[in-house]
């Protein structure tokens, strides 16, 4: 007999899977689902948009509907915009994929939605558009007109995209 919360259950110990649900018996247990009940394998029962059948091919939690807490769903995060449920940032861009998604409309899977050659977290963060990549092109023109604070900027830039720029020296 296995015990989930303070009600017994009869499984079956030489069946993985009591209940034929496709749901191992100890995940069932672990998560406090009825090892013994077919149907709770179609359940969602936090609302995540994933099935319990669907949480352990993601490994998800079954009862958070955010396991990564970034401000998407697990199920839009798998069906929708195919980012990763159990990372917050899944472009590692410096923007969570829900803000990406709800706040920026940008790419959760792309570190620089407009291909602009700065990744989105920076362009917020510095207040261009992350969705226009004419404003990435017009930092590095600053550059070439010369301007030391805007070097620096476009040097970080680069460091973040694991790149390095080296400027010519200032002539005397």
């Amino acid at each position: 007999k296995s015990v989930v919360g303070s009600v017994y259950f009869s499984t079956d110990p030489a069946n993985p899977d009591t209940d034929g649900d496709l749901l191992l018996d100890g995940f069932e247990y672990y998560h406090q689902l009825d090892p013994l009940d077919p149907s709770d394998s179609t359940e969602d029962g936090e609302g995540g948009g994933l099935d319990n059948l669907r949480e352990p091919a993601f490994l998800t939690d079954p009862w958070n509907p955010d396991t990564d807490a970034d401000g998407l769903e697990d199920g839009a995060e798998v069906d929708v915009f195919a980012s990763d449920p159990l990372d917050s940032d899944t472009d590692d861009d410096g923007l969570t994929d829900g803000d990406e998604v709800n706040t920026h409309q940008t790419d959760p899977t792309l570190p620089d939605s407009d291909g602009g050659g700065v990744p989105d977290g920076i362009e917020v963060e510095e207040g261009t558009d992350p969705l226009n990549s004419l404003d990435d092109a017009a930092d590095v023109a600053l550059v070439v007109e010369g301007g030391t604070q805007t070097a620096t900027l476009v040097q970080a830039r680069l460091h973040a995209l694991g790149g390095s720029l080296w400027l010519p020296a200032a002539p005397t």
